[in-house]
């Protein structure tokens, strides 16, 4: 009986199948290029797998099509037909496969880069936000993102944002609410950071501090009052005292509190006016000239 050169084996031949005695691994051919694989484990078990050998070009590939219990026999000879086939018309079943796998990791790439600022954000906050003891703390979050990031950078992918879209998206608030800018910013830059660590994008983070910082500047600074001389105390508080207004009556109480005397010279205070005296800045009192008026009130 000739010796058949595809469907050598038989199903029993398969399941059944193991390496020679005083041996590791063995060969068996099912015709056609396709080979059943048996090799013993570390622990002697029995592994078998499929593999597909072909030459092509005067080079000689090995495909391997996966295990036993996985791949069956006619799914492997199945297998094994169609890359017969692709070498008939000429084509490179292992190149073939190689390009799929590439045409796979362009498409998962296409939709990493779909993935949105705000939908990155909101997987964040879904991660990271059970972590925050202080609900407050996420409102905040929420917050700042929806006013001040999201109507630039929420519908833009990911992938796709530079640093100018950071920098335009936190120049309005800037200099005008400082603090919450620069909170602002951190927050992009964490949100950016997951997006590079899930693979939604790459490169340096955009919101990064070490760019930012020299398109956007430092913080404004905040231009305060003089302070007020001591020795201009008494004329001052007089001078509050006599708008007899509820808002500076107010304004000297509260001036006087931060003296370590606090009540008793809010009721010196009082106690004086109708004695036509002044209080002092040191819980004293002073007689109040007719006429004069402080600078600040003037």
């Amino acid at each position: 009986m000739p010796l058949r050169t595809i469907g050598r084996l038989t199903q029993k031949q398969v399941i059944n199948a193991k390496p020679p005695k005083d041996t590791r691994a063995v060969l068996l051919a099912d015709g056609g290029g396709l080979y059943l694989q048996c090799t013993l484990g570390a622990d002697d078990s029995v592994r078998r797998s499929w593999t597909f050998r072909y030459q092509m070009d005067f080079k000689r590939h090995e495909l391997g099509l996966g295990a036993l219990h996985t791949i069956g026999l006619a799914d492997a000879r199945e297998r094994a037909r169609q890359f017969r086939q692709q070498i008939i018309e000429g084509v490179d079943p292992l190149n073939a496969r190689r390009e799929a796998k590439r045409e796979r990791l362009a498409q998962k790439a296409a939709q990493a880069k779909a993935v949105t600022f705000r939908e990155c954000a909101e997987a964040y906050l879904k991660v990271h936000s059970d972590k925050w003891r202080n609900a407050r703390h996420r409102a905040q979050w929420t917050a700042t993102l929806s006013s001040y990031v999201y109507p630039t950078l929420g519908d833009l992918a990911v992938a796709d944002i530079d640093v100018g879209h950071v920098q335009r998206a936190l120049e309005p608030i800037w200099q005008r609410i400082p603090e919450t800018a620069r909170r602002t910013r951190s927050r992009v830059e964490l949100v950016m950071d997951y997006a590079t660590a899930a693979k939604f994008r790459s490169g340096d983070n955009p919101a990064s501090w070490n760019v930012l910082r020299h398109l956007l500047g430092g913080k404004k600074q905040v231009a305060h009052h003089p302070a007020l001389p001591f020795a201009e105390a008494p004329n001052f508080f007089s001078e509050l005292r006599s708008k007899d207004s509820v808002t500076c009556n107010g304004t000297a109480a509260r001036g006087l509190d931060g003296d370590q005397d606090g009540p008793s010279a809010r009721r010196a205070m009082v106690r004086n006016r109708s004695a036509g005296q002044g209080v002092d800045g040191a819980g004293g009192t002073h007689e109040v000239r007719p006429g004069t008026s402080h600078p600040a009130l003037q």
